[in-house]
């Protein structure tokens, strides 16, 4: 268990790495000058990016671009399947659910994303115990 989570550590930092560099670009949080606000803000905003029964009128499309970006790191995300797929947060329910920052789930998957802006704390003393947690509850079926 000791090499899996040094494992993660390794990848996390590698993407956190990666973040970092390409920080420079076009942030639409910034430029709102709400960088921090990840509950309100940018869990509604990326939730409603997401999900295909918003009014943006995209359908599936942006969900389908994130699960091809995701792939590409993790092939296994390529399986998850986004026919009636529900978000959380939505335009309806602006709750988190079990205190997940962003729920995407359909009858048998789900994908959980946490939202960690500056949070070098808790990644440094290496609290992952809320992801486990929250993949424990969705194993479980607990929502």
């Amino acid at each position: 268990m000791t090499e899996i989570k040094s494992d993660f550590r390794k990848k996390l930092e590698a993407i956190k790495e990666e973040y970092e560099a390409e920080r420079k670009g076009l942030n639409i949080f910034r430029a709102l000058h709400k960088e921090h606000d990840e509950k309100y803000l940018h869990s509604r905003f990326i939730s409603y990016l997401l999900s295909p029964t918003s009014t943006h009128g995209m359908g599936n499309k942006s969900l389908e671009a994130f699960i091809d970006i995701i792939s590409v790191k993790n092939p296994n995300f390529r399986k998850f399947k986004i026919d009636n797929c529900t978000i959380h947060p939505n335009e309806n329910k602006k709750e988190e659910i079990e205190y997940i920052d962003i729920l995407i789930e359909n009858d048998t998957q789900a994908i959980v994303i946490e939202n960690k802006i500056f949070a070098k704390a808790s990644y440094h003393k290496g609290n992952i115990h809320q992801i486990d947690t929250y993949c424990k509850k969705m194993k479980k079926g607990k929502k």
